[in-house]
């Protein structure tokens, strides 16, 4: 038998996994959108180990990649999500390069988010660092599995307070103007954080938004040694500066980008939504509210 046959029917096995500790510890502030994730994320940034930027967005679109489905034959189904596709197919086939090096499915899912937690690091001189992408809330499972040193904080905000604050922000996006859709993203991605919180405490805080505004140091308290971070004073001043992003006190479109004072959102900004809106509001949040322990109360 030649060489090439040789290799053929008995190709080298290589089977030490990959090793997770290559990933920066990264960390994702998740929650519905209008929900601080920004603020939170840039106060974080402003220690000196960690930094931050812009929302990243790919991380979450990467994970939608990997929605599970029933395995498929080597012809998938068109709606199964490609990634997962990617390594389903491959895991089947018995004498396929996945199998024969013994490649599991969280190795796989770890190696590809290698690359893009390299990516991240490299334009953040490799520090740690923190992406605030919202919706990130509803594949925690998934990123996880991607970024295997990551750490995760949830925000809870008042649905009531969000869905107001989505609704006025001026912005060009379906959550803005479709008050129904706002109001079924709050509760989505609020189930979906909860969950995971309650699955993975070790790997997922949750701090509610009403103690970021209402005491910084208390809300830092918990946040920072959860990250394994010392405490940073810089952190709780960015947060005692004010809201960004605020859907209140806008006298120019530019407005929504700047920092605002915490007294100019009004204490119970659904005060002026309609019968309709409130119903609606009722039947779809109502019991997620609950379970997260907020009041309902429309009134």
């Amino acid at each position: 038998m030649d060489a090439l046959s040789q290799c053929v029917s008995n190709p080298p096995r290589y089977t030490e996994p990959m090793d997770s500790t290559a990933h920066t510890r990264a960390v994702f502030v998740v929650g519905s959108p209008r929900s601080g994730t920004s603020a939170l994320a840039w106060a974080i940034g402003q220690h000196p180990e960690m930094a931050t930027g812009p929302e990243a967005d790919f991380p979450f679109y990467v994970a939608k990649l990997f929605e599970t489905h029933e395995a498929p034959a080597l012809h998938p189904p068109r709606d199964l999500a490609p990634l997962e596709t990617a390594w389903q197919v491959s895991r089947q086939r018995e004498d396929g390069w996945v199998n024969e090096n013994d490649v599991s499915r969280d190795e796989f899912m770890a190696a590809i988010g290698s690359g893009l937690d390299r990516l991240m690091s490299s334009r953040y001189g490799g520090k740690r660092w923190v992406d605030s992408t919202p919706v990130a809330a509803i594949v925690l499972p998934q990123l996880a599995k991607l970024f295997p040193e990551a750490l995760f904080i949830h925000i809870l905000r008042d649905g009531r307070a969000a869905v107001s604050s989505m609704e006025r922000s001026g912005f060009d996006v379906r959550v803005a103007k479709d008050f129904r859709f706002a109001c079924e993203t709050w509760e989505h991605c609020v189930r979906k954080a909860h969950a995971f919180s309650l699955e993975r405490p070790d790997r997922c805080l949750e701090i509610r938004q009403e103690l970021l505004a209402s005491d910084p140091e208390a809300a830092m308290a918990e946040v920072m040694p959860f990250l394994g971070l010392d405490e940073c004073p810089a952190a709780v001043a960015y947060l005692k500066a004010g809201r960004i992003n605020s859907s209140w006190g806008n006298k120019s479109p530019g407005d929504v980008r700047k920092t605002k004072p915490h007294d100019v959102v009004p204490e119970a900004p659904w005060g002026d939504w309609t019968p309709d809106q409130k119903e609606t509001f009722e039947s779809v949040a109502a019991e997620t509210m609950e379970l997260v322990g907020y009041d309902c109360t429309l009134d």
